[in-house]
């Protein structure tokens, strides 16, 4: 049984599912089709989401809770999954074999594992899916591969097809050269006639470079213009995406996707030119080769069915090695970003050793699973060279004979040694784009995920919402993961000022992000609408939510505040007059020319609240959203801040959190752990 390395950090559970139904039927899934069908937790994808998705694609789980001991006297050779710990997250992996002292496991990071009994006990979670072969159900969901189809080519694509039609014109007639000069070696022995040769072919030459620059150039320009489509699609979509959609990849899978980007839009850009060029050249070289000599020709297509065989036998090693690369380098990048952002914890040298070996450990994988990939590759090199600097010999040795034979002319052979790499050189390129286009497409599906979500609620066709007065949930139920609910509201109707409470972990945090229109497609009620009809873009643009962990973008203060909108910019100026709050900010050392860059790293947790409440001064908004909105400023500050909120914001709803009751609004408290019972 083989394993299938995940492609991105979460989906180990993905490739277990992967991994049986291509042992149980032969044939393999497309894994972004399981991650659409799929909900991820804080811990990846839970037990029984794993069970309902495999059960779809006739594979059956069953979990058991047993001991290390229980797991000893499990038959030799049966496979099951255990779920064992993996730096803080359960992770899934395939156990195939027990000898008397180490076990073996299938990782869906590392491949092929073995372990002994005491390092697998102790990281062993106790938890075992027995699988069996089950019946396939109908699963009707598909995906789109054709994203990238909609993005035509430039309005310079006739262009370099015609640039192309000239270079191969003024290849060919170049290399006659060598043939027009050693032909007629006696004729021209005159000065004048063999400086007009050279002039004439210098010309000749000069046009060619000049031509392949101003092809090469053009497909550049294509080059940038479907990358930039790309990229502005892949990027638009990701704020456009429900975070429930967006949570099923981590930061580092979507930096590793967006950098894929440029690598696409150059084979996409070349792909169809270089066919077209190397078909005009293989036919045309094969013309005037075959009529030079047809004994020299059957050398040449020897050699190069030899060097193309020997291309397309590295094909699937290629595609075997590349998963490995993928998946050390995917670790060795996690590992590079947490360490670079546990720079301020990473204090004392136990911690400075943890990070340091986590990442040494897992450079080394990536350097050396690199290494061989590079190892395959120099060794096909110098098999594909040999077999290239060989057949010239070869045929410089059969074509001398020939001569000798008066079979052919020494102009006619050494126009046929220059004309040989225009022979074999289009098999070279066919077959590095039948090795590469695998790849490139399993790059493109990875895009393509990302292409694929839904974005709900912005058509014009859905309702908007004048003013937001009421909010209701009737018989409402949420979870990130199925049977796993978070909330379950049988009625709460919210039309004036509240403030929720609750112990940590009972859904206030969750509703406010429901509320605020992170989950389109959750069922509640603004102004009696049901909020799946609504324009959610025009929905969220009433709110203001503050929340821990905001995520400050490398800009000033001030423009972070106002977005660099005129507007706004001219409201916050009047309304820091108006409510006196210069001062405050004064006294907090709060300069709004600061730069935040590196996530507002050299600010203090109160300023960089502050930062955010400012905002509500360059507008006026339905429904404010407060999640600890106060909790690191100072006492005084609050007071003012508060204040100079509730005057300027006097029409808005507030929906309030503070563990230190830091609240704005004198509103009624609503216990959510006594109205949401799970």
């Amino acid at each position: 049984m083989e394993i299938k390395l995940q492609e991105d950090v979460r989906d180990c559970g993905l490739s277990i599912i992967e991994s049986f139904y291509q042992y149980y039927y032969g044939s393999e899934i497309d894994v972004n089709l399981l991650k659409y069908q799929v909900n991820y937790g804080s811990q990846g994808i839970s037990v029984s989401e794993i069970k309902n998705l495999a059960q779809k694609y006739g594979i059956d789980f069953e979990s058991y809770k047993v001991s290390f001991e229980d797991l000893l006297s499990i038959k030799n050779n049966e496979k099951y999954v255990a779920i064992i710990n993996n730096n803080g997250l359960q992770h899934y992996v395939i156990v195939v074999h027990r000898s008397s002292k180490k076990i073996i496991y299938l990782d869906p990071f590392l491949g092929k594992q073995k372990v002994t009994y005491n390092e697998f006990s102790k990281i062993f979670l106790n938890v075992i899916l027995s699988v069996e072969k089950g019946t396939i159900k109908d699963i009707s969901h598909k995906i789109s591969t054709n994203i990238f189809e909609s993005i035509g080519h430039s309005k310079w694509s006739l262009l370099v097809f015609l640039s192309i039609m000239l270079g191969i014109a003024l290849t060919f007639i170049s290399s006659f050269f060598m043939k027009i000069l050693f032909d007629n070696i006696y004729v021209l022995n005159n000065l004048n006639k063999l400086l007009t040769i050279g002039i004439i072919f210098s010309w000749i030459i000069v046009n060619k470079l000049l031509n392949d620059f101003l092809k090469n150039y053009l497909v550049i320009k294509i080059q940038n213009k479907i990358e930039i489509e790309i990229s502005e699609n892949f990027f638009r979509k990701i704020l456009e995406i429900e975070i429930q959609d967006f949570t099923k990849l981590n930061y580092y899978d979507y930096l590793r996707r967006s950098g894929l980007i440029s690598q696409i839009a150059e084979f996409k850009s070349k792909f169809l030119f270089s066919i077209v060029n190397e078909l005009f050249t293989l036919t045309i070289s094969t013309i005037f080769l075959f009529f030079i000599s047809y004994k020299l020709f059957l050398i040449t297509v020897i050699a190069t069915l030899v060097m193309f065989v020997i291309s397309i036998s590295f094909q699937h090693l290629y595609l075997l090695k590349y998963k490995k690369v993928l998946s050390d380098s995917m670790l060795f990048s996690t590992n590079s970003n947490d360490l670079i952002f546990s720079k301020k914890q990473a204090l004392n040298n136990n911690s400075k050793k943890y990070f340091l070996r986590r990442w040494k450990m897992s450079q080394l994988a990536s350097e050396s699973s690199q290494y061989n990939f590079v190892k395959m590759n120099l060794s096909k090199t110098f098999i594909m060279n040999f077999v290239t600097n060989i057949s010239p010999i070869l045929i410089g040795i059969v074509g001398v004979y020939l001569f000798s034979n008066s079979e052919i002319t020494i102009g006619n052979l050494l126009m046929y040694l220059s004309l040989f790499n225009f022979f074999s050189s289009p098999f070279l390129s066919f077959s590095e784009l039948i090795t590469k286009l695998p790849l490139i497409k399993k790059n493109i599906a990875l895009l393509n995920f990302v292409h694929n979500f839904k974005t709900n609620g912005t058509e014009n066709n859905y309702l908007e919402v004048q003013k937001i007065k009421k909010i209701q949930f009737k018989n409402f139920s949420f979870g990130y993961e199925k049977d796993k609910e978070i909330l379950n509201i049988k009625n709460l109707s919210i039309n004036s000022s509240i403030r929720l409470s609750g112990y940590n972990g009972s859904g206030k945090s969750t509703l406010l992000d429901i509320i605020s229109g992170h989950y389109p497609r959750a069922e509640f009620f603004i102004n009696d609408s049901n909020f799946i009809h609504l324009n959610i873009e025009k929905y969220r643009d009433k709110i203001f939510y503050i929340f821990p962990n905001y995520f400050f973008n490398n800009a000033s203060a001030f423009e972070f505040i106002t977005f660099s909108n005129p507007e706004y910019i001219q409201t916050l100026k009047d309304n820091l007059e108006k409510f006196d709050l210069l001062d405050m900010l004064s006294n907090l050392r709060l300069d709004l020319k600061t730069s935040l860059e590196n996530n507002a790293v050299y600010l203090s947790s109160g300023q960089k609240q502050t930062i955010i409440l400012l905002r509500l001064f360059t507008r006026k908004f339905d429904l404010i959203l407060l999640d600890e909105a106060f909790e690191n400023i100072d006492v005084e500050n609050v007071k003012k801040l508060k204040s100079a909120i509730l005057s300027y914001q006097n029409e808005a709803l507030f929906i309030e959190i503070s563990h230190n009751k830091n609240f704005v609004t004198e509103g009624k408290e609503i216990d959510l752990e006594k109205i949401s019972k799970t």
